[in-house]
């Protein structure tokens, strides 16, 4: 999942890579499911969400 942890009535930490790096940003969501969640505020075009990290030893 792309959403970290809550850090209040619909908001989450997520984690973004630029430059190379991970960075965390908080994010407000709106509607969500099952396997969708619709980010509301805190996010901008072209930013890009890490979903998930590799593990060692990991096939890439």
């Amino acid at each position: 999942s792309a959403l970290g942890d809550p850090v209040g009535d619909n908001r989450y930490k997520v984690k973004l890579l630029r430059n190379g790096e991970t960075r965390e940003r908080e994010v407000t969501i709106g509607a969500r499911n099952d396997t969708d969640v619709e980010i509301v505020k805190g996010l901008e075009a072209g930013d890009e969400v890490v979903i998930g990290e590799a593990k060692p030893g990991a096939a890439q």
